[in-house]
């Protein structure tokens, strides 16, 4: 999710949420542009949350989501898939 977050031009923001200084804040459309639609209306259902308010949620809480996640300012080595991998992006394939 962070590349399609780079790819949906939040780089600078991304960047700083993995590195060590302040988290920059992301806009809503950011978010919205790197998450797969129909993922998006899946975590609503299941989260009862509106799709309005899950982007909210998302675009509020992302940046110290992933901060905590790289607290040396790296993304931490895994041996196996990684949470933040498992997001689909919008030109993802879904079965």
């Amino acid at each position: 999710i962070l590349d399609r977050l780079r790819n949906a031009g939040a780089g600078d923001q991304v960047d700083s949420w993995v590195g060590t200084g302040s988290n920059r804040p992301v806009q809503r459309d950011q978010v919205e542009k790197a998450i797969d639609p129909q993922t998006l209306s899946d975590l609503a259902e299941q989260t009862g949350l509106s799709r309005d308010e899950l982007l909210d949620r998302l675009t509020r809480e992302l940046p110290d989501a992933v901060d905590k996640l790289t607290p040396d300012g790296q993304m931490p080595v895994s041996k196996g898939p990684n949470l933040l991998d498992e997001v689909p992006g919008p030109s993802s394939s879904r079965t």
